[in-house]
């Protein structure tokens, strides 16, 4: 009988990749339940450190306003990350700076070209391992600073 050799197992992406893919599918989420999966995976359930351009939210209202910020909850065409900083020591977990532009094509008439809608984005952030969670990869954002504004254009 020979033995089987399975590879080192799944690898955790660097916390930079984290943030990027864990925004990037939150925004391009197509379904609500499909936001709803990006955002639990990344923001801990616990999450009560939020601030919103100089508000205080709960995770609830948080997760409302960024679900709002897709008009007419249409995906974004794509999110683009203008630079991320990390003072990270391990590399997985630690604060995280991000600044980003998330693009949304917005159907206003039938048959009218679609208008272009720009969410920018400032973001910092806390990435902590939750020790509630099981599975590949436990990291979750624990702390929120953001301040966003959207700008239409064609």
């Amino acid at each position: 009988m020979s033995n089987i050799v399975l590879g080192p197992g799944p690898e955790i992406p660097p916390l930079t990749a984290f943030v990027q893919l864990g925004l990037t599918a939150v925004y391009e989420a197509s379904s609500l339940d499909d936001f709803n999966s990006a955002f639990d995976s990344v923001f801990a359930q616990s999450l009560k450190d939020i601030t919103f351009n100089g508000q205080k939210l709960s995770r609830d209202e948080y997760k409302t306003k960024i679900r709002s910020q897709q008009p007419l909850a249409t995906p974004a065409s794509s999110v683009t990350f203008g630079g991320t900083v990390t003072d990270s020591t391990d590399n997985n977990t630690g604060n995280v700076g991000a600044f980003y532009n998330a693009t949304f094509l917005v159907p206003l008439v039938i048959g009218a070209p679609p208008s272009k809608q720009v969410l920018q984005s400032s973001l910092n952030i806390l990435v902590k391992e939750d020790k509630s969670l099981g599975g590949v990869d436990p990291r979750r954002v624990f702390s929120v600073d953001q301040v966003a504004v959207e700008q239409a254009s064609n």
